[in-house]
């Protein structure tokens, strides 16, 4: 039998881009374990920038320029539905975001020629669909949807009564992280760590001065945050008005930030709100625990309570620095939540949810 019959799918897996966020390191991801298990997978990026590990091909709109920008979307959607129909796919899995009525409307009645899944990957509901129930059902009543936690799965069926709603969670490859995270980084000293774009929404600002509340800079531990984005100068300023910038290093954009994750004594994150912070589990692949606000929605579905991590009361500042604290000096209780990191996690492993992802596909 030829490598070719033995096909089981032809997927088209289409991403704002393959860098930089969750959603994009999910199709990634995914797109290895569907290489890997007999499936055809061609990637459809809208803007050109890939940094993550992929497996099949790569259609690439992001590099049609033009002047005009309602022009260059009009020929990108029509270079696409061109290209859908050319390949004849077995399946579409679209992981953007989706935050225009009228695009939407035209790729779901004009453009996709085939079975679709939209992956949610976010609480904010309102960057996959219209602010209006009816026009929300208007689009989307046919679709099947792919939620990355209970909770957003529950939320889409209770606000806009869509029931083909199914939870796979974001896969890990923790075989290409035991690598990367072992690769040398020239840093000597303690330090906490936490990783993602520089926006309000991941709430950095209230990080740092739960840092500057905590005994963490005393003991001369420092906080390292990995990421780039619009906030950076006002993360600067704050830092220098607290006069920690010895104490606070923003980082930049690390393309590998296992070995950074993996020395750290812990991770934290602070968020408004997530979908299902897959830097959680990487970092508990790294044997590193965390520290999480109980925020909607992802960290109650990853982490045990003081058995591989501390979940904070979501927003509660005064428990966030002093879960930081305890996180350090307690040591009973950061043996016994590194201890179970790795473990904790298995659940999330590439190859797990890929049959997952298959078996959903199948059916």
């Amino acid at each position: 039998m030829t490598s070719s019959s033995k096909r089981k799918f032809n997927i088209c897996l289409i991403s704002d881009q393959l860098s930089d966020g969750g959603a994009e390191r999910c199709a990634a991801n995914l797109s290895i374990f569907f290489e890997e298990n007999h499936c055809s997978v061609t990637h459809v990026v809208i803007v050109d920038r890939i940094t993550y590990n992929y497996k099949g091909q790569v259609f690439n709109l992001g590099k049609l320029t033009n002047s005009n920008v309602l022009f260059r979307k009009f020929k990108k959607a029509y270079i696409l539905k061109k290209f859908l129909r050319e390949n004849k796919f077995d399946f579409i899995i679209d992981f953007r975001f989706k935050n225009s009525f009228l695009q939407e409307w035209i790729s779901t009645k004009f453009i996709y020629n085939t079975k679709t899944i939209f992956t949610i990957h976010s609480y904010v509901l309102e960057w996959y669909f219209p602010k209006s129930v009816f026009f929300a059902r208007l689009i989307y009543k046919k679709t099947k949807f792919v939620a990355v936690s209970n909770d957003i799965r529950n939320t889409i069926q209770s606000k806009y009564g869509f029931k083909n709603v199914t939870t796979i969670y974001n896969p890990v490859h923790f075989e290409a992280i035991n690598k990367l995270k072992e690769e040398p980084i020239s840093i000597d000293y303690d330090y906490i760590v936490a990783v993602g774009r520089l926006e309000k929404i991941k709430q950095f600002d209230l990080l740092i001065k739960a840092y500057h509340q905590s005994k963490l800079h005393e003991s001369n531990v420092k906080l390292l945050i990995l990421g780039e984005g619009q906030e950076k100068s006002n993360l600067e300023q704050l830092i220098h008005s607290l006069q920690l910038s010895q104490n606070i290093m923003l980082m930049g954009f690390v393309e590998n930030p296992y070995p950074y994750i993996k020395k750290s004594k812990y991770l934290v994150m602070t968020s408004r709100n997530e979908g299902f912070p897959m830097v959680l589990i990487e970092s508990l692949a790294c044997q590193t625990p965390v520290i999480s606000f109980d925020m909607p929605s992802g960290p109650s579905e990853i982490i045990k309570h003081r058995s591989n991590g501390i979940l904070v009361k979501n927003q509660d500042k005064e428990m966030l620095v002093s879960s930081m604290n305890e996180m350090y000096s307690n040591t009973t209780l950061y043996t016994t939540c590194k201890e179970n990191s790795l473990q904790s996690v298995n659940e999330f492993s590439l190859e797990g949810i890929g049959n997952q992802w298959l078996q959903f596909l199948s059916e």
